[in-house]
């Protein structure tokens, strides 16, 4: 039996699916680190800015997110609307495949952890609480990398068969290779976020293909307005289907 497989994860906002691409026991895998991701590494951002879930009914009993006070041995529960939850994630360099690299050189340990955030929803947290916002996350390189692997992977079977070239990042998703840095990576740099868009992929091999998805409400239901987040275009979107190099974005061979 073969499960359909999101491009981008479906608790990122991902619309775009490959159909009948996964295993059910490669679909284990998968899972597994993205729900590292998800819920360890972006469990509260997700709550506090309302990302799509497979578990409506868990969430919408969510209204309170429990914040562990600064330098105190106690808590106190925030409204869901009211918390500045930040979305965690890795500043890479160059991956080392790009890099000339051998694949042996681990450069995982010089990842940074950064931040962004809703700022309005950060400057006034202070002033009505009398305290500086905290957060808790669980630090998941490893899964972040893997995950970011899927959507690379993915992201090329929206434009060719899997026979069309050799999937060289493959052992590194499904964990037979553990060296990250060698096939992951960013350059550094903060764009400003295409807020018309939910999300951006774009493949330079491939003459630079992109596939976008509009950005919905992607904030508590008190208010329509778009926080302001100050890096990352890949947040929650409403998925529009395209065609990519003209053939349609979803695709029925088995990616695994």
């Amino acid at each position: 039996m073969l499960t359909d497989e999101h491009v981008v994860p479906l608790g990122m906002g991902g619309k775009h699916v490959l159909l009948k691409a996964s295993c059910l026991c490669c679909n284990k895998v998968t899972s597994r680190f993205e729900q590292d991701v998800l819920r360890d590494l972006w469990g509260e951002a997700r709550i506090s800015y309302g990302s799509p879930t497979r578990h409506r009914l868990k969430r919408a009993s969510k209204t309170h997110i429990n914040m562990m006070l600064p330098d105190q041995p106690r808590s106190i529960d925030i409204p869901v609307s009211e918390y500045p939850a930040a979305m965690v994630y890795y500043e890479m360099g160059q991956a080392g495949a790009l890099a000339g690299l051998h694949p042996s050189v681990d450069t995982s340990g010089s990842w940074k952890l950064t931040t962004v955030t809703d700022q309005q929803k950060l400057d006034a947290f202070p002033s009505k609480y009398g305290v500086s916002p905290t957060m808790k996350f669980r630090h998941v390189p490893v899964s972040f990398g893997r995950t970011m692997v899927k959507i690379g992977y993915c992201q090329i079977l929206t434009a060719l068969d899997p026979g069309d070239f050799r999937p060289y990042c493959l052992s590194f998703l499904m964990g037979q290779r553990n060296n990250l840095s060698h096939v992951v990576g960013s350059n550094g740099a903060m764009d400003e976020p295409a807020t018309q868009f939910g999300y951006v992929l774009r493949t330079h091999a491939l003459e630079s293909q992109t596939i976008s998805s509009w950005w919905p409400r992607c904030v508590s239901s008190q208010t329509t307005r778009r926080p302001r987040i100050t890096s990352w275009s890949a947040m929650w979107s409403e998925g529009t289907m395209l065609r990519v190099s003209g053939r349609s974005w979803a695709t029925r061979q088995r990616m695994f």
